[in-house]
């Protein structure tokens, strides 16, 4: 029979489950339950029946109804969150497929059908009155949990389907309620609290926490306080106490009048023009301060005496000026010149101190300032006084560059504490318990005994009550609770989820059960059916390692009628334990009579189990409990008073036994179980912390022995050189440049991982150096920057700087400068003046000006002026009154010279110039309007008007209109021989042709009807009648410009038009005062030449107007004369044209525009070096040209001052389909010579060929553009170069020779440090610097050992950019073809992980293939006993089964291949990661989802290193494992796993880390090349650490190959970054050289290096594998080795020789009978 395994966790719960009530136990516990038959009415509830069974039945059972009723009132002053119900449902006698249903609050919860078997009963619970029984009785234990807050619980239970003769009865009902802790007002079902009451915070689920900001007080209940009350006072917990506060001290109390300090200014920084004592006032508030800088707030002399506790309190302010963000400083709060307190200046203040607990308050904002915010907080600082305070004093520590910083304090007091009373937290019946656990209690309150770590009422059985306690029968007091219940009547759930029962299928799931056991309730574990025969175990796991385990329990039998036993079995033991009446059994079952079930007894027996000492230590073991026999069927077994205890390894130790520790758990601060030395006990939190700086032996307040180099002063240990609290005491080793005492380590940054070691905080600077003290570390005055750690003055016009002289960070007020872009510039209204270091004003007009005061360059907005030749004029609607600010014109004026005379008039507003060009007025056919700016229109007849857009408000007509009467207003008609059209004009019916008969301008002579054209209409022709032709003799004139007509056509004009051939009036020119014939054909003149004989023609329309009798052109007025070279219609300048000249570089027709002659653009190519001749350039014009004729190329070539040089090739691109193109040349050409300034000449070839949209050629003909320098080198230094770079490539090519013949013959493992090297030193080439000819040539060498080589095979580079266009990377990586996408770069490492998969594939297939082969041949062709054995065949077998285990080899270790494969990319892993995170913006998808990949891949990356740190974090054995080894080898490859030095089994990942930093600092740090350098060499630093002190490789060879490296590649950076600060000095090639010859120097000596320890590794090797080569070799050495004594020991020689004769023939016997034997050699494979 299978057992039940039981798993037991422990862990730790924040509530208990309580029973709130127990019932069904006894008619007096049945009373509330009522009942209802299905027949029956209302009128008969009643309460069940609890004589429902006979007397002798096995337990108490009521009911018997068809519906049964419970109700319970929760109670309202607690509150819960969860009940548990728990019940016996029994079913009596026959039942046939009956449903129960069990209601919860209307809910159900338990829903089951039953059906009786048909056999004779033989588990009887209750006997039916008048019986027997027909049938088995049923059990059906009920549980339910749920969440739970209703006020009240409604249980009913339903019987449906059967009659009412059929019976089921209740029994042993319990109601469990999780209630929430004190001060909770809503937890969970577990417990947790989720909500505090009176808005207390929570924090993790405990309303309890300790506030950082708050005090605690118990009145009686919890409150959180700022402060303590009257009548407490505050401990070391934040724990208000009872008690009494005496002051001993306080200054700067509210509206304080005077105060006690003085103040020590900074000698620098602080006004020496401010004598006063620094009161200010900040919202109605007086506070000490501002302070800044270095100042320090001191109180001396003091006499301040305790001997007790005393409370410092004050209200401590941060002023942030500017809206500062950065971190200030801090305040150092001293006793005597010594430091007590620490106050940080963050956003929020952090407080830190050795001898004492601080709290500071939720900080409140304030404001000092406009725009300047500050915020306070009050702080309490509590510690033991022994001593008299004679100095107190606020030393400030804070930032002495902008933004400020500043602090100010008010309230100052001390006091001194004395406790009255003792307040603790504890909850239920403790009096005291554990900080952590309010509920695990140390000792109990009176009526109460600690038991456990609880108060129990009474002590359990197997206890001894001893006082207070409980104290455990038979045990010592060293032991350890893992499992303790069923000792009383609450089955406490917190113990009871420990144990799970995996119930096979079918079974119930019944752990326990619950019955009153004489006078006294218990839970039973066990119980009706329980432990029937099928065995449980149960797994009890300790939190501690332990060597031995007690057990104690309670066994009782109910109703024991045989001798069945109790087995009692533990993985711990060997023999099992029996509870039975036999003799042999180890507890013995004694009788206590039948109290409960049938008439049988009751039998109950103590078991007490103690284990051997354990020989090794565990956590965890088994015990199962079975029913030996089985045999008495209603007889029932449980166990009670169940306690499981174990003696706990000693505490912080891993494995032990009964004599002690085995092995100690490995931890800083601990040192063989106990704490280590500089390490104190926290009770508090159960674990070993450090002492204060400096101590050697110390409690949680205070110290009592000092390390050596420290003073002991009042608690504390302070550096015996500085008198600092400092955790380093130095006076100048590791300090920051400038700091002439310093100490404490820093946090370590990159800026100081940089430096050659990390910074350490600084007590004093050195002044004479110009240093000063910025919060921790040393800076440079005011005036003065650093380079290199040396302070250098700042340019005269910076008042402070950094890095250079010229990059300002503060300017001189005082000289009228500001910071504009890290530079001091003349602040706005100012210019600077030639040899003045202050700025003179500007003109007040001027916002900006150069050059001169009144040189502006903008103007002042409000002031209302723009610029116009240099100067600030008023703007448009604007003049000027001589003030700066211009007045604004009448609204009537666009422009004007006073607010009577206007210039311009607004068009918008219908207005004109008047004749005398003051005002604005109507234009013609407008009218003013009352309150308004703008003229309206009058009616479209009139010229001019009234005001008053009616048709007959006219005061002139146009001139094909007349007055319709004779008066001075009127309306505008059509003048006779005129029609109104639809455009709302007169006109002239002469142009109307074939009018209808019905229109106006319908006429027909001889019609009798006089028409518009007529005098008259006689109805004939008779010219003789006075009518002829309806016209009179002397006939009317219609045209007003005629003067005279005749037979109705015009003879003769008014004065200023003239008669033209169809006899019309025209206008004469202007300048006629009559003319005849044509316009210009004057009679008599306006104005007279100087001869007056002709007239002068001046038209307005042409340009020309007639001023003071001349006739002169309008400039501006957009017309150009002949004059006139331009007229833009403005007098601007800049367009084009000025006062009517057109500007150089301008032409102007109808309007102006800029000569754009073409020129020639030179672009370089990137990749061009200054070593190297070649020069790829592209020649393009800046402008579209149209080529006329055939052009070969644009331009003819040479250098200025050389001629050394040839065109190796010319493409110039003209085939186009535009006219106009931008025209380009590709050419690229060869420098012969060396060349340091080579200058190209590019000659225009015909250039009026060349003609842009302009029309305009080449302006220049010759273009001269500066390329790259070509630094030829000398065939000295070639020849030096191509040395050095053939022999590290033999030597190269020797190791890779030999890695080759390593694959073959084993040992490949001791050349994969090689690959990482030449990884390492062809990276070097991408420092930021600009190498010389030998370095550049030399790293060429190694840029196989890059997989990047792998994408000119599998290029996607071209796919991609077909799509979208990759931002470039930085030049040196561009240089070398990388891109920024992820998808490029990323190839080179896919295609090598794709390698390994295909390797993988391979093997597997061939390995099939081979197994597979080998199994025919040896089938086939087995070779018999008799036969002669095929040598040849025996030797391919042979071969093929060692390829077959080399490829098995190979499919076992692919996940150790795929991490090792992993280990070798990583450069180009991280590099491609790298490259495309330095260039995350980007609109294209596909860019962005290249940025997301390289994210997801650097954590992935970051994941594997996770793991991995984890992975080898295990015990050294964990790593000897086949199937670890096999899998995961690569990780500990190499590595000499040692417990002792566990940081060592990290190598491998460390290697992985310094290449991923390697690169991100590579990258990252491209335009700061030291940086880049340092950072890099502090790398190769670190490492080479690391392996140094932690010896992790197995091989010596590989030790010193890895340290040799390290060393020989941080050489080559120092030689790096000494080339970088040479060049930063100035170009020097041949210094450049020389360095470069260092670098390589380094390098080919670390080749060399690499080649002796990897022969010498591999000799070593093939020695200790191959026993042939060693004995080879030994042969060798004894030919060469000298043979002396050869004549005396010429007898024993022979000796030897016979006796040697003699061992050869015995061997060569048995060799010829070994190959006899060989005979029976066969070749059949199993499969």
């Amino acid at each position: 029979m299978k057992a039940l395994i039981v798993v037991t966790q422990l862990y730790v719960v924040i509530c208990v489950w309580e029973v709130y009530k127990h019932e069904l136990y006894d008619v007096a516990s049945s009373s509330d339950w009522i009942g209802l038959n299905s027949d029956s009415t209302l009128s008969s509830l009643t309460t069940i029946d609890s004589t429902l069974c006979t007397s002798v039945s096995s337990t108490y059972i009521a009911g018997g109804k068809d519906k049964i009723w419970r109700r319970i009132l929760l109670p309202a002053n607690r509150k819960y969150s969860g009940i548990r119900i728990e019940l016996d449902l029994y079913y009596i006698d026959f039942w046939d497929n009956t449903r129960t249903i069990i209601y919860l609050n209307n809910e159900i919860i338990q829903d089951s059908t039953f059906k009786s078997s048909s056999a004779t009963p033989s588990v009887v619970y209750c006997q039916i009155p008048g019986g027997p029984n027909s049938v088995d009785d049923h059990l059906d234990k009920v549980t339910h949990s749920s969440n739970f807050t209703a006020n009240q619980i409604n249980i009913e239970i339903v019987k449906l389907g059967l009659p009412i003769t059929r019976i089921f009865g209740l029994s042993n009902f319990y109601l469990y309620v999780q209630f929430c802790d004190k001060y909770c007002d809503v937890c969970d079902i577990d417990g947790n609290c989720l909500t505090c009451e009176n808005n207390i915070q929570i924090q993790k689920g405990d309303c309890q926490f300790e506030n950082p900001k708050k005090l605690k007080l118990y009145n009686p209940d919890l409150q959180w306080v700022d402060e303590c009350p009257s009548g407490y006072v505050p401990d070391y917990n934040s724990l208000c106490q009872p008690g009494t506060k005496t002051l001993l001290f306080e200054d700067l109390q509210s509206n304080f009048a005077s105060y006690q300090f003085y103040l020590n200014k900074d000698k620098y920084y602080s006004d020496k023009n401010d004598n006063s004592y620094r009161i200010m006032d900040i919202d109605g508030v007086k506070i000490a301060g501002p302070f800044m800088y270095n100042e320090e707030l001191v109180y001396s002399p003091l006499s301040i005496i305790s001997n007790s506790l005393i409370l410092v309190k004050f209200r401590l302010y941060f002023l942030q000026y500017n809206q500062s963000q950065q971190v200030g400083g801090r305040i150092n709060v001293k006793f005597n010149g010594f430091y007590v307190l620490e106050l940080n200046d963050f956003e929020d203040v952090m407080i830190f101190s050795t001898v004492g607990e601080s709290k500071a308050n939720q900080a409140n904002q304030c404001q000092f300032a406009i725009f300047q915010r500050c915020s306070y907080r009050d702080v309490q600082f509590i510690t033991n006084l022994n001593y008299e305070i004679n100095k107190l004093t606020f030393e400030g520590r804070f930032t002495i560059i902008k933004p400020y910083r500043g602090w100010g304090i008010t309230n100052f007091q001390i006091f001194k504490l004395t406790q009255s009373g003792n307040v603790n937290e504890c909850q239920g019946y403790c009096l005291t318990c554990k900080s952590k656990d309010k509920k695990s209690c140390l000792s109990c309150q009176t009526g109460y005994y600690l038991f456990d770590d609880k108060c129990v009422s009474q002590c359990p059985l197997q206890t001894t009550q001893i006082g207070s306690l409980c104290q455990e029968d038979g045990m010592g007091s060293t032991f350890q609770y893992i499992f303790n219940s069923f000792y009383d009547n609450n089955n406490y759930q917190s113990e009871m989820t420990k144990i799970k029962l995996d119930s096979p299928a079918g079974s119930k799931d019944m752990p326990f059960s619950k019955f009153t056991y004489g006078m006294t309730e218990y839970s039973i574990l066990g119980g009706l059916s329980i432990f029937d025969g099928m065995p449980q175990t149960y797994k009890f796991t300790s939190p501690n390692q332990f060597y031995k385990a007690y057990i104690k329990m309670n066994v009782i039998a109910i109703d024991y009628s045989t001798d069945d036993k109790f087995k009692i079995t533990t993985s711990l033991t060997v023999p099992a334990y029996y509870v039975g009446q036999a003799v042999g059994d180890q507890f013995q079952f004694v009788s206590v009579g039948n109290k409960i079930g049938k008439s049988n007894l009751e039998y109950h027996a103590e078991v007490f189990i103690e284990t051997p000492f354990l020989t090794t230590s565990t956590n965890s073991f088994q015990i199962t409990f079975q029913r030996n026999d089985a045999i008495g069927l209603h007889q029932y077994f449980g166990i009670y008073n169940f306690r499981v205890m174990v003696e706990p390894c000693p505490q912080f130790c891993d494995s032990c036994d009964s004599t002690g520790c085995l092995l100690w758990q490995i931890k800083t601060s601990l040192s063989s179980g106990s704490c280590a030395i500089g390490y104190y006990y926290n009770s508090k939190f159960e674990e070993c912390q450090q002492c204060s700086n400096g101590c050697l032996v110390c409690q949680q307040y205070s110290c009592t022995t000092c390390q050596a180099g420290y003073i002991y002063q009042n608690g504390q240990c302070f550096c015996s050189t500085n008198l600092e609290n400092f955790s380093v005491c130095t006076t100048s080793q590791n300090c920051q440049a400038g700091c002439l005492v310093c100490g404490q380590s820093l946090q370590l940054t990159l800026l100081t991982i940089s430096s050659p070691t990390y910074y350490q905080n600084c007590a004093k600077c050195d002044e004479s150096k110009h240093y000063w003290m910025d919060k921790d570390q040393c800076r440079c005055l005011e005036g003065y920057y650093m380079d290199i750690s040396v302070c250098l003055p700042c340019s005269k016009y910076c008042k402070a700087c950094q890095k250079q002289p010229r990059v300002c960070t503060d300017c001189d007020a005082t000289l009228n400068r500001e910071l504009h872009y890290q530079q001091c510039d003349c602040k706005q209204g100012y210019y600077e003046q030639e040899n003045f270091l202050d700025c003179s004003q500007c003109e007040q007009t001027c916002y900006t000006c150069r050059f001169f005061a009144n040189y502006c360059t903008s103007c002042y907005p409000d002031q209302f002026r723009t610029i116009l030749n240099r100067k600030c004029e008023c703007q448009d609607g604007y003049f000027d009154e001589g003030i700066s600010i211009c007045t604004k014109c009448n609204p009537k004026c666009l422009t004007c010279s006073s607010l009577t005379n206007c210039l311009s008039c607004y068009t918008s507003q219908n207005r004109k110039l008047s004749i005398r060009n003051s005002t604005c007025i109507c234009m013609s056919g407008h009218f003013e309007v009352e309150n308004q700016l703008g003229c309206q229109s009058c009616h479209f007849s009139c010229q001019q008007c009234l005001p008053s857009p009616n048709i007959d408000m006219c005061t002139r007509c146009p001139s094909s209109r007349e007055p319709s009467i004779s008066s001075t207003v009127f309306a505008c008609n059509c003048k006779r021989g005129y029609y109104e059209s639809n455009m709302k004009e007169c006109s002239d019916c002469r142009n109307y042709s074939n009018p209808p008969t019905t229109h106006y301008c319908y006429s027909k002579c001889g019609d009798k009807i006089v028409q518009w054209n007529e005098d008259c209409d006689d109805g004939n022709s008779d010219p003789k009648d006075g009518c002829y032709l309806c016209l009179l003799p002397n006939s009317y004139c219609f045209n007003a410009l005629c003067s005279k007509c005749e037979m109705g056509v015009c003879v003769k004009c008014i004065d200023g038009y003239f008669i033209t051939k169809n006899n019309q009036c025209e206008r004469c020119d202007q300048s006629c005062l009559t003319c005849v014939t044509r316009y210009d054909n004057c009679t008599s003149c306006v104005l007279y030449d100087t001869n007056h004989t002709k007239c002068v023609m001046c038209q307005i329309d042409k340009g020309y107007q007639i001023l003071d009798n001349s006739c002169v052109s309008i400039c501006g007025d957009g017309l150009k004369v002949d004059k006139e070279g331009c007229d833009d219609g403005n007098d601007k300048s800049g367009d084009g044209c000025t006062e009517c000249k057109v500007e150089d570089g301008w032409i102007c027709e109808n309007t102006c525009e800029r000569i754009l002659y073409p020129i020639i653009q030179l672009t370089e190519s990137k990749f061009d070096t200054q070593y190297d001749g070649v020069r790829n350039l592209e020649l393009t014009t800046d402008i579209k040209l149209k080529v006329t004729g055939k052009v070969d190329n644009i331009c003819s070539f040479s250098f200025k001052d050389s001629e050394s040089f040839e065109i190796l090739s010319s493409d110039f691109q003209t085939e186009t389909k535009d006219d106009y193109n931008i025209l380009t040349t590709i050419l690229k050409l060869q420098l012969n010579d060396r060349s340091e300034n080579p200058i190209l000449v590019c000659k225009i070839l015909n250039p009026d060929k060349y003609i842009s949209e302009q029309g305009f050629t080449f302006k220049e003909t010759s273009f001269e553009f500066s390329v790259i320098p070509f630094y030829k080198q000398s065939q000295s230094v070639i020849s030096a170069t191509e040395g050095l770079l053939n022999f590290s490539k033999y030597v190269l090519y020797v190791l890779l020779g030999l890695a080759i013949f390593a694959f073959l013959v084993g040992g490949m493992q001791i050349f994969w440090n090689l690959l990482d090297i030449l990884q390492l030193i062809s990276y070097l080439q991408y420092f930021n610097i600009l190498y010389p000819y030998n370095v550049d040539t030399y790293f060429q060498l190694f840029d196989f050992a890059q997989f990047d080589f792998i994408k000119s095979v599998v290029n996607i580079e071209d796919i991609i950019n077909n799509h979208v266009t990759s931002p470039e990377p930085d030049y040196k990586f561009a240089l070398q073809g990388y891109s920024t996408t992820f998808y490029i770069n990323s190839v080179a490492v896919l295609t090598v992980f794709l390698t390994t998969l295909a390797i993988f594939i391979g093997c597997r297939v061939g390995f099939v293939f081979l197994a597979k082969l080998l199994q025919y041949y040896s089938d086939e062709n087995d070779t018999s006993l008799e036969e002669e054995p095929n040598v040849i065949k025996f030797i391919l077998f042979r071969i093929s089964r060692n390829i077959s285990k080399m490829f098995l080899n190979i499919i076992g270790e692919f996940s150790s291949g795929l991490i090792r494969t992993f280990m070798a990319v990583a450069y180009d892993y991280n590099l491609s990661i790298f490259l495309q995170i330095r260039a995350p913006n980007s609109d294209n998808a596909l860019l962005q989802s290249s940025f997301a990949l390289s994210i997801i891949f650097l954590i992935l990356q970051l994941f594997f290193l996770f793991k991995g740190f984890t992975f080898m974090s295990n015990q050294p054995f964990f790593y000897q494992q086949f199937f670890i080894k096999q899998k995961y080898g690569s990780l500990y490859e190499g590595i000499d796993i040692q417990a002792s030095k566990p940081y060592s089994n990290y190598y491998n990942l460390v290697l992985l880390c310094k290449k991923v930093l390697f690169i991100f600092f590579l990258v990252n740090l491209y335009y700061d090349a030291s940086l880049q350098v340092i950072t890099c060499s502090m790398l190769n630093v670190i490492f080479s650490v690391y392996i140094v002190y932690n010896t992790p490789l197995e091989d010596k060879y590989e030790f010193y190959k890895t340290v040799g490296s390290e060393f020989f590649i941080w050489l080559a950076e120092i030689f790096i970054l000494g080339l970088y600060y040479s060049q930063q000095q100035g170009p020097d090639e041949s210094k450049e050289l020389l360095i470069g010859w260092f670098i390589i120097g380094a390098c080919t000596m670390l080749i060399i290096y690499q080649f002796i320890l990897d022969v010498k590794q591999h000799y070593e090797f093939l020695i200790k594998e191959y026993k042939i080569i060693a004995k080879l070799l030994s042969r060798i050495r004894s030919l060469f080795r000298q043979e002396e004594h050869r004549e005396e020991t010429q007898d024993n020689l022979v000796d030897v020789k016979y006796s040697k004769q003699t061992l050869r023939g015995k061997m060569s016997t048995q060799a010829t009978l070994g190959i006899k034997q060989r005979k029976l050699i066969t070749f059949k494979f199993e499969k």
